[in-house]
């Protein structure tokens, strides 16, 4: 018996070990209205590591910066984001033994018009984090599943502040004016590999994805295509697009800032999209990033198998 539980402590210990010398982001934000970026990392003391920065013009990592984990096990960095709006993050051990185990995102965007659709593709962050200067009067509004809850703000704080958008989530954003400027920022350690649960009826959503589909992307900042081809019903985003014996068996709703309406896309029992009802004309679908839009799916429990490889 004391044999068996000497084996049980020591299998313990092995496991608290390797949990504690693995490497991974713990935290990070943009600072304010600048481009900068504070990230935190966890890791082995004195272990010597890479940070590295996944370009927005080409897709490639690049190291950007060389770090030592001090005794305190946590080592605090800085970095900027690159073209003044675009970071995300990994870091490794540079004698190749210690791969990070998540990621950190940080992405800001200034936001023209009355009006715009956007969303979150990392981690869960609150409504006082995404806007850090909102004008008077500009509001926000997030899908409940039936109608939305919204909040203000003021000039002084929001009505809730304690109103956050999850992972994937998306949300609309009101300027009080249609020259309205509003800095968004979307930024948060996430995970390579989550579950997100879609309910019955409408969702509103956006792509996980944040490398560009094509390089250089100049102003095109679509990260995704989804095509009734080659298996990629819901693209690389893996949006749970299929329900058999339904027809259609899902649909994408794209808002159309020109007809301020949205472009209704179904995909139907012959593994196609179509647009606009008509059964015979095959579409690919291109999403860009932090693009908000709504899915809709006829059954329930419908399981999003969302990745965001790094490595």
């Amino acid at each position: 018996m004391r044999k068996l539980l000497l084996i049980m402590l020591g299998l313990a210990a092995g496991i608290y070990q390797t949990c504690a010398q693995s490497l991974y982001f713990t935290s990070g934000r943009v600072v304010g209205l600048t481009s900068q970026v504070i990230m935190n990392v966890q890791g082995p003391t004195n272990l010597v590591c890479w940070l590295e920065r996944l370009s927005a013009s080409n897709g490639t990592w690049s190291i950007v910066g060389t770090y030592t984990i001090p005794p305190s096990g946590t080592a605090t960095l800085t970095n900027a984001l690159d073209l003044g709006y675009y970071g995300v993050f990994r870091t490794r051990s540079t004698n190749g033994s210690y791969f990070c185990t998540n990621g950190f995102g940080g992405l800001m965007f200034t936001l023209n018009g009355e009006k715009t659709l956007v969303g979150s593709p990392f981690a869960t962050t609150s409504v006082t984090n995404i806007f850090p200067a909102p004008p008077t009067n500009m509001y926000v509004a997030k899908w409940n599943g039936s109608g939305y809850d919204t909040s203000t703000y003021d000039g002084s704080g929001w009505d809730d502040p304690t109103m956050t958008f999850g992972s994937t989530e998306g949300l609309w954003v009101y300027g009080p004016s249609t020259n309205s400027s509003i800095v968004y920022v979307t930024c948060g350690v996430f995970r390579t590999n989550e579950t997100v649960i879609l309910p019955t009826g409408y969702s509103l959503v956006t792509s996980p994805r944040f490398r560009f589909w094509t390089y250089p992307h100049g102003t095109n900042m679509q990260v995704d295509l989804l095509s009734g081809t080659n298996g990629y019903y819901g693209g690389l985003s893996g949006l749970p697009a299929e329900s058999p014996g339904y027809s259609p068996q899902a649909w994408l709703y794209k808002y159309d800032y020109f007809t301020n309406g949205f472009a209704e896309y179904q995909f139907r029992t012959n593994n196609v999209w179509s647009y606009g009802g008509i059964v015979t004309n095959t579409n690919t679908i291109p999403l860009n990033l932090i693009e908000g839009f709504f899915f809709r799916k006829p059954t329930s429990n419908n399981v999003w198998n969302v990745t965001r490889p790094i490595f």
